[in-house]
């Protein structure tokens, strides 16, 4: 026999014996969750990416949404290329339909490899922000994850032109975004074409180098660096271009530059050919690289 404690009146009793009914009728009616939607809707989470589709192949930015819908037709989904390199399927698909292409923050519950979306923003960082320059690098690093070495550059690329205009990036994010780029090219075949501007700032380098051997003016010599650099900026996979750099660096005694081009010259050649020419191998420019740092205390 229930023997009720102390505040515990035959109301209560009642209510303790009706209760598992009130409940059954409840989930029946659709009125209260499952325990399997309850579990689904505590996973509630933010997540910030870019619409893209689930099945195509590389595709730049600048294609982006016409490619997106074209594979979404052929039976691919509209998925959340998030900031961790996960990529999720929208749920509804109507959102990913109508927000193809554009990088958003949505709120939702994750079930596996879905994301059942509630809330969607549409991001627009200011340009020439730190906050860009991640968000273009962290989609390219999803795109590399996900196969698509082409549009990972395309991002990179995006990322490293932005940083040019930013005061706020951490001091080493030049040379991971190149190594990033560099890494990209070695994938790709046939790699991309060395654009004419690349070059035609690479023969100026050439020609003030020519001017600095005919005189002592060491402004010929910073003239070459500088159109050195701004071949490096169009084209920053090129190997000849860090090699020159390096060189170039070294007369003018900056070893921790010179250091760090020489470094970005073996990422791009891993074959090392161009020191081949030169009469180097690859250990050689290793070894030189490890002196300079030296020289410039960076061991």
């Amino acid at each position: 026999m229930l023997v009720p404690s102390a505040g515990f009146g035959m109301a209560d009793f009642h209510l303790k014996r009706t209760l598992p009914f009130i409940l059954a009728s409840l989930f029946s009616a659709g009125l209260f969750l499952s325990s399997t939607e309850v579990a689904v809707a505590q996973g509630n989470k933010s997540l910030e990416g870019w619409v893209t589709n689930s099945k195509c192949g590389d595709q730049g930015p600048q294609h982006t949404v016409d490619t997106i819908k074209k594979c979404v037709a052929q039976g691919a989904k509209y998925v959340l290329q998030a900031k961790d390199e996960e990529a999720y399927e929208i749920d509804p698909q109507s959102l990913g339909e109508e927000h193809a292409g554009q990088r958003v923050r949505v709120s939702g519950a994750i079930e596996g490899q879905t994301i059942h979306v509630r809330i969607l923003q549409v991001v627009t960082p200011l340009a020439g922000s730190f906050e860009l320059i991640e968000q273009d690098e962290s989609f390219g690093d999803g795109s590399l994850k996900l196969g698509r070495p082409r549009e990972a550059l395309s991002y990179y690329l995006s990322a490293l032109q932005e940083l040019a205009g930013a005061t706020d990036a951490p001091a080493d994010m030049d040379e991971r975004l190149r190594e990033k780029i560099i890494k990209a090219v070695l994938q790709l075949n046939p790699p991309p074409a060395i654009p004419q501007e690349a070059v035609r700032h690479a023969v100026y380098a050439q020609a003030a180098l020519e001017d600095a051997q005919k005189d002592a003016n060491p402004s010929h010599l910073n003239d070459a660096i500088s159109e050195t650099e701004e071949a490096l900026r169009i084209a920053p996979w090129w190997a000849q271009a860090y090699f020159n750099l390096g060189e170039l660096l070294q007369r003018a005694h900056r070893p921790g530059e010179a250091a760090q081009a020489l470094q970005l010259y073996l990422l791009a050649d891993p074959q090392a050919l161009l020191a081949k020419k030169n009469g180097m191998s690859a250990q050689d420019v290793q070894v030189e690289v490890y002196k300079l740092q030296y020289e410039a205390g960076q061991h």
